[in-house]
């Protein structure tokens, strides 16, 4: 049975793609290593087993330009200035170099007791998620006298389970944890993760342009029945409470890490001959910029909320009758709920300033702004 990764759409709806998916590189063998890739401005970094390969994007052939060693299985990557920071699963610390350079010295950056499985950035603090002990840490990268901490997480007994990755959007840290990924907002006070898709085992996530998250979903135990299973799904981070998703892309095949730069995504993943059982690494490479259409929430035009932003109420017109409504903030976190009628007001005095998102009659979303 043909085996495809599926890609998904939340809120933005994408036409079918599949003239878009081209090969972008292959290294037999070696490529089964490669387990995270980064593509940041013209470069792509790929890590390997004991490397981590540099690819230059604006070359018509892409071919390796430098490769890095001096590791023992390099994972996750992150890049802050001219530095590539990575974590070393087998080692318990975290490197950086200089990208920019021809021969480029290896730097230190922590040392840990458990593994550092997943990093990303927030300003100049660094975030690193350990499945050695499933805890998020974080250091701030231009303090010398800074030393690792860990974020105290509300319900963190929940986290457990699968390949952590972590990735962070604006204000917002999103973690894959086994069958579930969450989003916590790094401003408020009680760090409290909220689940925004439960699926399959998360590979991977990334951002494009527009803020569209994409996660790689990967089934194991589908997989070795080689069934159709694995799927990249895809959300706007502006609205993350409902799951309408359309199937985009197919014929992709075990993804292992995603990246997104300048609107192409570049996927490491397998490609298997399931004749002769033979495997070997493969990037593919998608034009987002040729599939992206936008759907507008489904909003009447005969509903009316004014004004927005408010400061107190919220002015609703347009209705036939009585409908239900519920208020949810930007990660999708139900807040307020009741029922409305034509030229009625909702009090929104108590809500903090923000984005938030009406739904009325489980059907008409609109976006509007509490000051």
């Amino acid at each position: 049975m043909k085996n495809k990764i599926l890609l998904y759409l939340f809120i933005f709806v994408y036409l079918p793609i599949n003239s878009q998916v081209t090969d972008f590189m292959f290294l037999t063998g070696e490529l089964l290593g490669a387990r995270s890739i980064l593509a940041i401005e013209n470069y792509l970094f790929i890590a390997k087993y004991d490397k981590i390969s540099i690819v230059d994007l604006t070359s018509s052939i892409p071919s390796i330009t430098n490769e890095i060693t001096g590791f023992d299985h390099p994972v996750s990557l992150a890049v802050k200035g001219n530095y590539l920071y990575f974590g070393v699963l087998l080692e318990n610390r975290v490197l950086k170099f200089d990208y920019t350079q021809t021969n480029p010295s290896l730097i230190e950056v922590i040392k840990m007791d458990h593994t550092p499985s997943s990093i990303a950035f927030s300003g100049n603090e660094l975030f690193i998620y350990s499945t050695g002990n499933n805890k998020l840490y974080k250091t701030d990268i231009t303090d010398v006298n800074s030393n690792v901490s860990e974020v105290d997480l509300y319900y963190k007994h929940l986290l457990y389970g699968g390949d952590q990755n972590i990735a962070i959007n604006g204000n917002f840290l999103y973690l894959s944890a086994d069958t579930k990924l969450y989003v916590i907002n790094l401003t408020t006070p009680t760090l409290e993760p909220s689940i925004i898709i439960q699926s399959k085992y998360t590979t991977d996530i990334a951002f494009d342009e527009n803020n569209n998250l994409f996660s790689s979903i990967y089934d194991y135990s589908k997989t070795k029945m080689r069934e159709n299973v694995d799927n990249i799904s895809v959300l706007n981070t502006e609205n993350l409470m409902t799951n309408n998703f359309q199937e985009v892309i197919s014929d992709v095949y075990i993804p292992w890490s995603i990246t997104i730069s300048n609107n192409i995504m570049y996927i490491v993943h397998r490609e298997e001959d399931f004749n002769s059982g033979l495997s070997q690494g493969k990037i593919s490479k998608i034009d987002l910029s040729a599939a992206l259409t936008i759907n507008n929430f489904e909003v009447s035009e005969k509903i009316n909320v004014f004004p927005n932003p408010s400061s107190n109420f919220l002015n609703i017109s347009g209705l036939n009758k009585s409908e239900d409504y519920i208020i949810y903030d930007i990660i999708g976190k139900k807040i307020i709920n009741g029922t409305i009628a034509h030229n009625h007001k909702i009090n929104i005095l108590h809500l903090a300033n923000g984005l938030y998102f009406l739904k009325i009659n489980n059907k008409d979303i609109i976006k509007f702004i509490k000051k």
